[in-house]
């Protein structure tokens, strides 16, 4: 979401419509239905969810799967108003290279986490591997080949 947020900027959030897909397939069970009413409401009041979307703006859609709600939802996006995304306002306007915006510094920061994480994981593999094959007996030959190939894969070779 976070990374979503960054592409759009908060003026964009208006025009942002996130549309929940199980409205067909309710049958007549009121219990269902009250589940997928309770279900759309933490969507949009669960920050680990669509919340910060919501309280900047973004509408909620509801598609039950036939030709009527998604001419629904068209008519609604098409009624809009275009916005700029604020990744193209820096991009264009800010004469920013990707890495300059606040999406780009935001993937960097992913990677960068992501890289260290997998560096960590690759040197205490080997490490764990080393001090047991200095003590023979102490790995099994499928423990081996689990940290081999665990070392594999945090080094890249998968």
């Amino acid at each position: 979401m976070a990374m979503f947020k960054k592409i759009c900027g908060k003026t964009a959030m208006s025009n942002v419509v996130i549309a929940t897909t199980t409205w067909g397939e309710l049958d007549a069970a009121p219990d269902r239905r009250r589940r997928e009413v309770l279900r759309e409401q933490e969507l949009q009041t669960n920050s680990v969810f669509f919340k910060a979307a919501f309280d900047e703006g973004a509408q909620s859609l509801r598609l039950s799967g036939d030709r009527s709600s998604a001419m629904e939802a068209i008519n609604f996006l098409i009624n809009k108003d275009p916005v700029v995304l604020e990744m193209q306002r820096e991009l264009v306007e800010g004469r920013k290279t990707l890495r300059q915006t606040a999406v780009g510094k935001k993937l960097y920061s992913i990677l960068k986490e992501t890289l260290e994480w997998f560096s960590q994981k690759l040197k205490q593999d080997q490490d764990q591997l080393r001090k047991a094959q200095k003590t023979p007996g102490n790995l099994t030959s499928q423990d081996r080949s689990n940290l081999e190939e665990s070392i594999g894969e945090a080094g890249g070779g998968h």
